[in-house]
């Protein structure tokens, strides 16, 4: 399992728990959040085959067909040329490899103040012609509406996508 932008790997120890003999390696392009990662997972990382790396999925310095999973969640707002980013993702997955993107849906975010500095906002549609373009089958999307508070306190309701893709 390749994770992409894991931040300090809080969720590593869930997804290594998920089945048996999971080899897990978390690929952030922050060096704090790497670290913070290593130290969050020193145990993790002792007992299981799991590393946290610095770097940026435009460009993997892993081999081709090296993974069965690659999971991004909200990281595609952050690549300049998403395309590439998503090859690299092809490349690296084995034959019939799933790749699980997560990401809040334009529609929301949009009304975010912070997103006007430095995000790529999307609509589920255009990260479906993203992924066809790339070559990845659409296995299943789904959409989830919720309501919750706002960084500032305000009441905002959510759309959150999650799109399940094969090589």
């Amino acid at each position: 399992m390749l994770e992409i932008g894991p931040a300090n790997g809080i969720f590593a120890s869930e997804i290594c728990n998920l089945a048996k003999n999971v080899s897990y390696i978390g690929l952030d392009w922050s060096e704090t959040m790497v670290e913070q990662a290593r130290d969050t997972n020193s145990q993790l990382m002792k007992n299981r085959s799991v590393r946290f790396v610095y770097g940026n999925s435009k460009q993997l310095m892993l081999a081709d067909n090296s993974f069965n999973h690659v999971l991004a969640i909200h990281t595609i707002y952050f690549w300049n040329k998403p395309l590439q980013h998503l090859s690299e993702i092809h490349r690296v997955l084995k034959q019939g490899g799933r790749f699980y993107l997560a990401f809040g849906d334009r529609c929301f975010m949009e009304k975010l103040s912070f997103t006007q500095y430095g995000f790529k906002l999307y609509r589920r549609t255009d990260v479906f012609s993203l992924l066809n373009k790339v070559g990845f089958t659409i296995i299943q999307s789904q959409q989830f509406h919720e309501t919750g508070l706002s960084n500032s306190g305000k009441i905002q309701n959510k759309t959150i996508n999650i799109i399940e893709c094969k090589v």
